[in-house]
């Protein structure tokens, strides 16, 4: 897993099991979380992120949202049980309607 403090660059690969029933969450900071103080909360990603998840076969989740502060995926595909999963969050540059 890197994180790049200078720009917010996350990249992480992440071993499936398809046992697993729930999504993986990953907390990208978008928003300042509720009643926290501007000057005390670090908000990585204003204009939101573009993510990249996949297998080095290209298989993509099953499941991939981006809610408030947090990326969930799911892989729910048994073919790629104990695959390799690539996952890649950038900043945005301008804001959109989509995160």
């Amino acid at each position: 897993m890197l994180f790049d403090s200078r720009n917010g660059d996350f990249d992480a690969e992440i071993l499936l099991d398809t046992s697993i029933t729930s999504p993986t969450e990953v907390h990208v900071f978008i928003h300042p979380p509720a009643g926290a103080p501007s000057s005390n909360s670090t908000v990585w990603y204003p204009a939101g992120v573009d993510v990249t998840v996949e297998t080095e076969s290209g298989a993509k989740p099953s499941q991939l949202q981006v809610e408030q502060n947090t990326l969930s995926f799911l892989f729910t595909d048994q073919a790629v049980d104990d695959q390799i999963a690539r996952v890649r969050v950038r900043a945005k540059t301008q804001k959109t309607d989509d995160t």
